[in-house]
């Protein structure tokens, strides 16, 4: 009976054993489910961060290629600008010299030439005289202050300075008076030569520089035109191989960031792939030790039954024996069934 008792003892602890490991292998496999439930969320959040960075950057692209645009559209309109203001410049002398070569060449307007002249030298006279006086003025200067820092020798010597630069002064206002006096009587004798011309050939010569300016001002504005058309080309076939090249950048690196893309994925599956491998495997290892674990339990209950079944018959050991053989035979044939 102790015996007994023992080996039930020992069974019974055995099924508590085997239960309780598993239901501890019941609580690993959820376990495992749930991590690789986990993988697959943060595998999929992993794709879809992924996909937003490359959206943004695509973005990105966009915007600088939209802020360079702007800023060449720009840049062409300011130059449009300043060469349309440089054209009206040019046309504008071009008409001022034009009427002043009217002004100073027709024989009924000599005497606007020589007004003209005379106001001109006027005005220059004046800009002379008010810089002799300012330049009297900063000598008076330079030499007070020499005669409050210096001795008297040295400011001697400044004073000989003065002099002779003064004179240098006087010495040039009178040559360039010599030489406007000159001019003045040369325009004048040609005057005298267009009054002394005929009407015929004066008229001519006036026909004949209005062309020539005519000329000239078409001349300028093909050349303006000209260079506007090649500017124009030139900005046109810039923006064409800076667009080509902003292009081929941005599929370089789109390809790049796809070809990034691309193999993340392929190792993030892989490793979820072989997590998932390992799962199984381990899943089946735990139910193949799980049904080794039960049929040592039904084993062990079987052996139970008929150690319970053998002592509640009292049998002598001769047919005991006879039974415990024939149970054998018959364990035997059940399982090759």
């Amino acid at each position: 009976m102790n015996q007994i008792e023992e080996d039930r003892r020992k069974s019974e602890m055995n099924q508590k054993r085997m239960l309780r490991d598993f239901l501890s292998m019941q609580v690993h496999e959820k376990r495992e489910r749930q991590n690789v439930e986990k993988m697959q969320k943060v595998h999929e959040l992993d794709c879809v961060k992924t996909q937003l960075e490359h959206h943004n950057r695509e973005v990105q692209l966009i915007q600088a290629q939209n802020d360079f645009k702007k800023e060449y559209e720009n840049k062409i309109k300011q130059d449009q600008s300043r060469l349309s203001q440089k054209y009206k410049t040019e046309i504008k002398d071009a008409i001022n010299e034009e009427n002043l070569k009217t002004e100073t060449s027709l024989a009924f307007d000599k005497y606007k030439e020589q007004e003209y002249l005379e106001r001109k030298e006027r005005e220059r006279l004046a800009g002379q005289v008010n810089q002799t006086q300012m330049i009297f003025k900063e000598n008076e200067k330079a030499m007070q202050n020499i005669n409050s820092r210096h001795d008297g020798t040295q400011s001697v010597h400044f004073l000989d300075n003065l002099r002779d630069k003064n004179l240098q002064n006087f010495m040039q206002m009178r040559l360039n008076r010599m030489e406007f006096q000159d001019k003045s009587a040369e325009n004048y004798r040609k005057v005298i030569s267009v009054e002394r011309e005929s009407p015929h050939s004066r008229n001519l010569s006036t026909d004949v520089i209005a062309h020539q300016q005519q000329a000239e001002i078409q001349d300028r504005a093909t050349k303006y035109d000209i260079a506007q058309s090649q500017l124009k080309s030139k900005i046109k076939d810039d923006q064409k191989q800076w667009q080509t090249i902003f292009d081929r950048e941005r599929q370089a690196r789109n390809q790049a960031a796809r070809d990034q893309f691309n193999l993340e994925k392929e190792l993030m599956d892989r490793a979820v792939e072989n997590y998932q491998s390992e799962v199984r495997n381990r899943q089946t290892a735990t139910r193949r030790r799980q049904q080794e674990y039960m049929e040592q339990i039904q084993h062990q209950i079987a052996i139970t039954n008929d150690r319970k079944l053998m002592e509640s018959i009292k049998l002598n050991p001769k047919e005991l024996i006879t039974n415990k053989r024939d149970l054998m035979m018959a364990k035997k044939a059940i399982q090759q069934y």
